[in-house]
This record gives C-alpha cells, structure tokens and sequence, in this order.
C-alpha cells in the first residue's frame, strides 16, 4: 500500500489550466480590514465543504484549508504528511504549478506562501508532535493574523489563521479523524 504524503483537492469549480498567470504585478493590492472577518464563523459555515478531506487525511501532519471569503467558498484544501527524518513542503499561490492553486484573486503571488512541516523524530500519536512553519515568499501582500498584523512567517504546532488577499487560511494538524465530528461547533472547539 503506497502511502501519498500530499492531497489535494481544488475546490469552488476551478481547474489548474483555468489561470494563465498573465497578472504578475502587484497593482491594486488590497487588505482586507480583518475586523470584518470572523475566522470562527468561515470555518463553521463552511465545514462541511472541507471535512471530510480532513478526516480521510489519516496522516500526522498539516491540512491548509483555503477560503474564498470574498466569493464565500472553499477554493481547496491541501494536505501534507509529516515525515520521520525529513522535511516535507507545499506551495501555495495563483501559479498552476503552486501545490494549492488558488485562482481567485489576482492580487495573490504566483507562489504566496510555503507549508515547510518539519521531520518527525517518530510516529508518534495522530496530530502530536508535528510543528510547521507558513512562511510568505516575499509576496506584496504578506499575511496577516486575525488582529490585522502583517507577518512573514509563523511557526506553530497547533492550528493558525491567517488571511491573504481575499483568502482566510486555516491550518490544521492531521492524522486524527476524530478530530472532525459532524458538529462544526465541536470541531470548532476541538481545533482552536
């Protein structure tokens, strides 16, 4: 049985060939004022468009979940195991090529951001022990936490949310499916 160590799954009707990267310059870069975003509320409206990705995922590692909040959908959701020994990495932005391609907004990099989780010393318990790094890949937008801060970087080792362009990211440790009950609110919980 050949284990995969990355899913993804493009979301909100777009496909790779739809965007021909012919808008590279950074004009007309928006913020979104992040008052304005409930991060709880887009995850709990749209669970159930990215739950049952995250509960087939069984491997340790990080799900990025990317919402459209602009259009209100699930553009995709990628998933990246965590390996022993080694690292292992995504991309995520408006080129085709980008491991999460997300077309819905112009004002995001060809690459945004990568997805760096680090090498697991064992296999431990689903969803213990892995940490990762978002870092932005010197973008015009950056990304910002949910109190407006513009970063370049985070390191966690639990769940994140981060906003860019018209995009809130939610990053979540894998490998637990029980983490993801039918209840968005208990998941809420669960995953905050």
């Amino acid at each position: 049985m050949s284990k995969k160590s990355r899913v993804v799954a493009l979301l909100g009707g777009q496909e790779r060939d739809q965007d021909h990267n012919l808008n590279t310059r950074g004009l007309g870069v928006r913020r979104p004022d992040l008052k304005s975003i409930n991060f709880r509320f887009l995850f709990e409206y749209h669970y159930p468009a990215f739950r049952d990705h995250l509960r087939q995922f069984k491997q340790p590692g990080v799900a990025v979940v990317a919402i459209d909040f602009a259009n209100q959908r699930v553009d995709g959701v990628a998933c990246v195991a965590a390996r022993i020994g080694q690292p292992n990495a995504i991309i995520v932005g408006r080129h085709s090529e980008a491991d999460l391609f997300l077309a819905g907004d112009s004002t995001l990099s060809l690459r945004q951001m990568a997805v760096l989780v680090e090498p697991l010393s064992e296999l431990g318990r689903p969803g213990r022990g892995v940490s990762y790094r978002v870092v932005d890949l010197r973008s015009s937008l950056g990304f910002q936490t949910e109190e407006g801060k513009i970063l370049s970087g985070i390191r966690s080792v639990g769940p994140a949310f981060v906003a860019a362009g018209n995009y809130g990211f939610f990053f979540f440790l894998t490998g637990d499916p029980s983490a993801w009950p039918e209840s968005a609110t208990l998941a809420w919980s669960f995953n905050r």
